[in-house]
């Protein structure tokens, strides 16, 4: 994981909101994390959010199966994929992502809220504008969230972009 960060890169994230780091996963963990998000999505079927624990062997129930919805048409989502497989739990739970944050933002400490996967199907409805951070449900300032892209992301096959 490609996580060393310049005074520079530091000091653009903090002035603009964003970084975009090249290479973050090495070939090897990308195709581990991409192999590992695989299992996850396929073991949880229409659950949404992963609420199992090591006493718990359920997964909570979200309407998914509604093809007609349109907000079901615009991408497949994860919740807690490290709750059940341990290489995305060693990759966000670890100390070297600990420090890459915390060093993004200036802060002490860092905690997860949760991981998810979001996977944009081929002719899916578009995705609205919006900000993620109302509907996080804490106030930090220091609130970051972090886009892994597991596939390359360009104008021929969907990225975001703006007119």
């Amino acid at each position: 994981m490609n996580t060393d960060l310049t005074a520079e890169q530091i000091e653009s994230y903090q002035e603009n909101g964003f970084i975009k780091i090249e290479n973050f996963l090495n070939a090897d963990e990308l195709e581990k994390m991409r192999d590992a998000v695989t299992e996850s999505v396929d073991s949880m079927g229409n659950s949404v959010l992963n609420s199992r624990s090591d006493k718990d062997e359920t997964f909570r129930e979200e309407s998914v199966d509604d093809e007609k919805s349109y907000y079901s048409q615009v991408f497949l989502q994860r919740l807690n994929l490290w709750r059940i497989n341990d290489f995305i739990k060693d990759f966000f739970i670890c100390e070297q992502m600990g420090k890459f944050l915390c060093e993004l933002e200036g802060v002490d400490g860092m905690r997860v809220w949760h991981d998810q996967t979001l996977q944009k199907k081929p002719w899916g409805n578009p995705t609205a504008f919006h900000l993620d951070n109302p509907y996080w449900s804490f106030s930090s300032r220091h609130a970051i969230s972090i886009w892994v892209a597991l596939d390359d992301a360009t104008m021929d096959n969907g990225c975001l972009w703006y007119l």
